[in-house]
């Protein structure tokens, strides 16, 4: 009990000072005037455009005419019009332009022009009593009609343009900040310090749709919180009763929402109470410029977007850790072996060579879905031993890979598998590396929730399909795989002793007629018999006749030295076939016919001008020469030598006539 104390001491003192460097590393954010964008609800122009829809806290589901409960505002981009032309007497009247529906436009009170004769001359405005009646039907009648209806477009296209901005900033640092609405705006003050600052938020989900165009503000799988890390350092009256408070809100006892109404304000009436004695909640906002010196806390509702810094989280953390390790009375396991209660253990498993009957049962049911080494099997081993394992290498080692594989093994264990990262780059470089049959069950809580509800249902979809096949053959084939893998086994282990085998044969002595050689003996007399007993045969059974006298070995070795080298490969040359030979008759008449020049021979017609006419002759011609061509690419070898040694030179004097 008393190790187990030292244990929990130490991670509340280890906790302590994680939470403390958080607040230092990455100061909350307690004052509104530091948030970098945000957008109030309540000054969004009325217009068709903008939709925002209250929820109902009996269904939790929206109010509006949402047909998706999860969206919470939509923002489509308004249509625009123009304003109506002024009539051709004033528009040398007017000064600048008039498309600006919240500025009227106006006219010259007078100009100069020229009469008739060039003359330059003043015209006042209110001279002409027509143009004076044409400027106030327009502006009266007509601009003025537009503007009032164009001003609240406007209005809505500055908060479309203010979203597009927004989310090209959440595409570029999507993993330093996110998109967060908020409600219960808290102001309070003392000598100390001061907050002004929500204490309900809510992460949502930005999404564009290009085809429409609109922005859609989505509500993600993460429910709305109370936000108490901002009064770690208020003077609270009672600082437990924050802790229950929050904890009825995690646990949906009490169900708070920005955009809810009767509920969410009796939740923060009781809430500003339980911060001082003089905590109220009040109907109106608070104007925190105008008041100096301390001031009690208040607490309204103004539901907004804002963008904020992720890394409040690791306080968050910090603090949720520390209200959960108070509940406990012994941390978990891992959490000792990180504060050193079980590093002599460890130390002291972990210094044997040996492996226990455990290590040896994992090394045969272990089952990597990617390839592996004798490195990631220790690595399993040591997981299996001690319920941790720290992997360190530079990049590129194969930690990744290894993590892979690691997830694989787990999952055939029935064990479930969380991955987390610094950067959600690292989270999806390892779904990548997990094979394609498993990456369906993988779920990533990334910055992107669309992503991740898209990958939630890929992997519902999956698992639907893999329970509706019978369950009865889905244990015949698993029993098959295992018979599979079982074999695959044993065939691993055979070629294993095969190898070990037949390495150790390179160094076990060779016995020949009782004698002992060592393998490097036996190589030497090899090579010291080269060129003096290479016509040893293989070995023979005793009794066994040589199949050579000594006179034919001698007749052959002789050969060897006499016979050139092209009969010896003339000799390995097969017989032509008779048929293909040509009678003695035909062969003079062949031999004949190359001694003597055609009659039809001209060799005038290299020398004179090609004709029209001659086309059909020299067409025959080539004919010919591709025929004869034919022949000579499928004649024998020996019909080849034949034509190159025999009338050769003949031959070749008819052939380049």
């Amino acid at each position: 009990m008393a190790e187990m104390s030292a244990a929990k001491e130490r991670a509340i003192r280890l906790f302590c000072f994680l939470r403390e460097y958080a607040e230092i590393r990455f100061p909350h954010l307690q004052d509104l005037d530091r948030v970098r964008w945000k957008l109030w609800l309540n000054e969004l122009p009325e217009h068709p455009s903008i939709s925002v829809f209250r929820i109902n806290a009996d269904d939790e589901r929206g109010s509006g005419e949402s047909d998706d409960p999860a969206i919470l505002i939509r923002v489509r981009r308004p249509q625009l019009s123009r304003p109506p032309a002024p009539p051709s007497s004033l528009r040398d009247w007017l000064d600048g332009k008039y498309d600006d529906p919240f500025k009227e436009p106006t006219v010259h009170t007078e100009r100069s022009v020229l009469d008739a004769r060039g003359t330059p001359r003043t015209e006042r405005f209110e001279d002409d009593p027509a143009r004076v009646r044409a400027w106030q039907e327009w502006l009266k009648k007509k601009w003025r009609a537009w503007a009032q209806q164009e001003q609240p477009a406007r209005e809505a296209m500055k908060v479309y343009e203010r979203l597009y901005e927004l989310r090209g900033e959440l595409e570029r640092e999507g993993e330093r900040h996110e998109l967060v609405l908020a409600d219960g705006i808290l102001f309070w003050r003392w000598l100390q310090g001061s907050i002004h600052f929500p204490v309900i938020v809510m992460p949502v989900q930005l999404e564009f749709k290009r085809d429409v165009p609109e922005f859609i503000v989505r509500e993600t799988d993460r429910n709305p919180e109370l936000y108490t890390t901002i009064l770690r350092n208020a003077p609270l009256t009672n600082p437990n009763v924050l802790s229950s408070m929050r904890d009825d809100v995690t646990q949906g006892k009490r169900f708070i929402h920005p955009l809810e109404g009767p509920n969410t304000t009796a939740f923060l009436k009781g809430f500003a109470r339980s911060l001082a004695a003089d905590g109220e909640f009040v109907e109106k906002p608070i104007e925190p410029r105008e008041i100096s010196g301390p001031h009690p806390p208040r607490i309204w509702r103004s539901p907004f977007l804002l963008l904020r810094p992720r890394t409040q989280g690791y306080a968050l953390g910090a603090e949720r850790a520390l209200d959960d390790l108070g509940r406990r009375d012994n941390p978990p396991a891992t959490l000792r072996s990180i504060v050193g209660a079980q590093l002599a253990k460890a130390a002291t498993a972990s210094s044997a060579s040996s492996l226990s009957s455990d290590d040896l049962k994992l090394l045969r049911e272990v089952l990597f879905t990617k390839p592996w080494n004798d490195e990631q099997l220790q690595i399993a081993v040591r997981l299996n031993r001690f319920d941790g394992v720290l992997v360190q290498g530079p990049p590129g080692t194969g930690k990744t890979h290894t993590i892979a594989n690691l997830i694989g093994h787990l999952l055939a264990q029935g064990k479930s598998v969380l991955v987390t990262a610094y950067t959600s780059k690292a989270l999806r470089v390892v779904r990548e590396h997990i094979p394609e049959p498993l990456r369906s069950l993988a779920v990533s809580v990334l910055d992107d929730d669309l992503e991740s509800r898209r990958q939630l249902e890929e992997a519902v979809a999956a698992i639907t399909t893999r329970l509706s096949d019978d369950a009865a053959h889905l244990h015949q084939q698993a029993n098959r795989l295992e018979e599979q893998r079982q074999q695959l086994l044993l065939e691993i282990a055979r070629s294993r002793t095969e190898l070990v085998e037949a390495i150790g044969s390179e160094y076990r002595s060779i016995v020949i007629a009782g004698r002992e050689y060592t393998p490097s003996e036996a190589a030497r007399r090899v090579v010291e018999g080269i060129g003096r007993d290479d016509w040893i045969p293989g070995p023979l059974e005793p009794g066994t006749p040589l199949p050579l006298t000594v006179g034919e070995l001698a007749e052959l070795y002789r050969l060897n030295r006499d016979l050139p080298e092209n009969e010896e490969r003339e000799l390995r040359c097969s017989p032509p076939d008779p048929k293909t030979l040509f009678e003695p008759s035909e062969f003079d008449e062949l031999v004949n016919l190359l001694r003597t020049e055609p009659d039809d021979h001209h060799p005038d017609w290299w020398q004179r001008e090609p004709r029209v006419e001659a086309i059909p002759e020299l067409q025959s011609v080539a004919q010919t020469a591709r025929e004869l061509g034919d022949l000579l690419l499928n004649a024998e070898s020996w019909e080849l030598a034949l034509m190159e040694s025999a009338e050769s030179s003949l031959f070749e004097e008819h052939l380049f006539q």
